[in-house]
């Protein structure tokens, strides 16, 4: 079965034609101020807050935009029949378990599936901009460009898989090599590629060969910010944000409490859900921490009062786990809450220049806790101001735009 739409189907922009002398299309060209199609390509849900970050600004400089996204709920596993404004829903295999072949079929299936969507809609697209992974995209979307090297691409790499996996010795063997060569294979013929941390950079500087690469962070609306401090005096408080899941470092957690503990008495706060969630409450408690456990909470009104009762936020990961800027961080920075993180790359770089909260290795100085600099809350908040907002976002993109239409097709200058 090919493509089905459960939302409204979108019209690429009409043009006049213009007459030319060569018999192939001529590419369009951001110096004309010419308004551009494009089409984002996002296979799985939890990406689809960076495609709808990039609708968003790539409407607002006046670009008409199609998103190819899957109509399987990945976070409900279920079909979503929600419509979504400029969204394209493509019929997608659904699954139950996030790390298995029926998955991998299902991101297969909706690759070739998005592939003959891109082929029938070639000669109307200016750009495609796909957000990677699944990496099976990188080689479809390739051969598209080989097929009308007019057409400008734009790999979006906002995660590794499978380097980010918590695997070991497996991450080098079949299929999970396969798996990250159907990536490494083809990225270069990109016009550019944007991914979401500098630490990803680095880790395909290789593949990337002689095209261009740029960091957009992820980005939020920069919304008005008034900190109402509550923090506990006889005690230490720690949040814990986001989804408890395997790549979560639980014995890391448990070893800071105790630190913590020489100190004085630590409570941990949890927002989120998953399945190592009663594992995460068990071990913090046998650690010697009090625990509150919140569940769910997208209010901003009650995150917010939590975070200003706390002293740093948790952002530890198991050191396979190959991570630039969590999401959880993006919230730490937000709030201003400073953070206790593991994380290497840029997080870590962004703690050391910035001091918006401590780097933690092996161990943490409990010297560091003891004498607590209320300033790190400004620093952090700043650094979101300055750094991680849609107004930020936007200039990236528009940087990213100017480059792969100013003619030299994203290529690294000699």
């Amino acid at each position: 079965m090919g493509p089905v739409c459960i939302s409204k189907t979108l019209h690429m922009q009409k043009r006049e034609p213009v007459p030319v002398m060569e018999k192939e299309r001529k590419p369009a060209a951001l110096t004309q101020k010419r308004k551009l199609n494009i089409v984002i390509v996002c296979g799985t849900e939890p990406y689809e807050l960076r495609a709808d970050l990039l609708r968003d600004v790539l409407r607002s400089l006046g670009h008409t935009v199609t998103v190819l996204a899957s109509d399987f709920s990945h976070i409900e596993k279920r079909k979503r029949t929600q419509e979504k404004e400029d969204y394209l829903f493509l019929q997608t295999k659904p699954y139950k378990k996030n790390l298995s072949l029926k998955r991998a079929v299902s991101h297969v299936r909706f690759a070739k599936d998005a592939e003959h969507w891109l082929q029938a809609h070639l000669c109307e697209t200016d750009l495609v901009w796909a957000i990677i992974p699944p990496n099976g995209f990188v080689q479809r979307i390739a051969r598209l460009k080989r097929r009308e090297p007019s057409v400008r691409v734009v790999f979006d790499v906002v995660d590794l898989w499978p380097e980010s996996m918590p695997l070991k010795g497996e991450k080098r063997q079949i299929p999970f090599s396969w798996w990250r060569k159907q990536r490494d294979g083809s990225l270069h013929e990109a016009d550019m590629i944007v991914t979401e941390c500098a630490l990803f950079q680095k880790k395909l500087a290789g593949p990337a060969g002689k095209t261009q690469m740029q960091t957009i962070y992820l980005a939020r609306p920069c919304v008005p910010y008034v900190p109402k401090l509550h923090l506990p005096d006889d005690r230490l408080s720690l949040c814990y944000l986001g989804s408890i899941n395997n790549v979560i470092d639980i014995e890391a957690v448990a070893r800071i409490i105790r630190t913590c503990q020489r100190i004085r008495p630590v409570e941990l706060h949890i927002i989120g859900t998953g399945e190592k969630k009663d594992t995460l409450i068990a071990r913090a408690r046998q650690a010697g921490a009090g625990v509150i456990y919140h569940g769910i909470c997208y209010d901003r009104e009650k995150k917010q009062e939590i975070f200003d009762g706390c002293h740093f936020g948790l952002n530890i990961m198991k050191p396979s786990v190959c991570v630039g800027l969590s999401m959880k961080s993006l919230d730490y920075f937000e709030y201003g809450l400073p953070m206790l993180n593991s994380i290497p790359g840029d997080t870590w770089q962004i703690i050391e220049k910035e001091q918006t909260g401590l780097n933690v290795g092996e161990s943490l100085d409990a010297d560091k806790i003891a004498h607590y600099d209320l300033s790190m809350r400004n620093r952090a908040r700043r650094y979101f101001e300055q750094h991680l907002t849609d107004e930020a976002f936007q200039q990236s993109v528009s940087d990213v735009l100017d480059k792969v239409f100013d003619g030299t097709g994203g290529q690294k200058r000699d």
